[in-house]
């Protein structure tokens, strides 16, 4: 469970950081696949992660994901966190991007979860992008750019568990 209270976005120039209980907001993910490999997009290595929600602990990853989301989609208006004044007002009348797509099929529950991978991190390339896999993801910081906003996660970690 997140504690709320610990959750901090703070300024460092034009890139608003996020920390929780003033350290890195860090999060393991259960298993996963990368169907497609990684894209490139603006020279940033994007890989997206599915989730079958059919195992709990994907269920679970998904649903705190869409829950620290939908604090920050709501931040101008309910805001329950301790953010940088300056924020609320770059961001008023701008729409939230979700990381999380929903790719269900029939009755299978399918999640995508976009992440970025932080320069001089390994990660398995594509000849693994079936096999499952675990990584550690840091929610680093919101982004704005024409409009709209979001959450930059980042992969600090990723190896093939079978």
């Amino acid at each position: 469970m997140i504690d709320l209270k610990k959750i901090k976005v703070t300024s460092e120039r034009r890139v608003y950081k996020i920390k929780y209980s003033d350290k890195d907001f860090v999060i393991k993910t259960p298993k996963f696949i990368i169907p497609f490999g990684h894209e490139k997009y603006n020279g940033k290595i994007i890989v997206n992660l599915e989730f079958d929600t059919i195992n709990t602990d994907a269920n679970e990853y998904i649903s705190m994901i869409k829950s620290i989301e939908e604090i920050f989609s709501r931040i101008c208006t309910e805001c329950s966190i301790d953010v940088h004044p300056r924020l609320k007002v770059d961001i008023d009348g701008y729409q939230f991007i979700t990381s999380i797509k929903d790719r269900s099929i029939c009755n299978n529950k399918i999640f995508h979860h976009r992440c970025h991978i932080k320069d001089g991190t390994s990660y398995p390339r594509s000849e693994t992008q079936v096999k499952s896999m675990e990584a550690t993801i840091k929610l680093d910081h919101l982004w704005i750019h024409n409009g709209s906003y979001g959450l930059m996660w980042y992969i600090t970690d990723m190896k093939v568990i079978d």
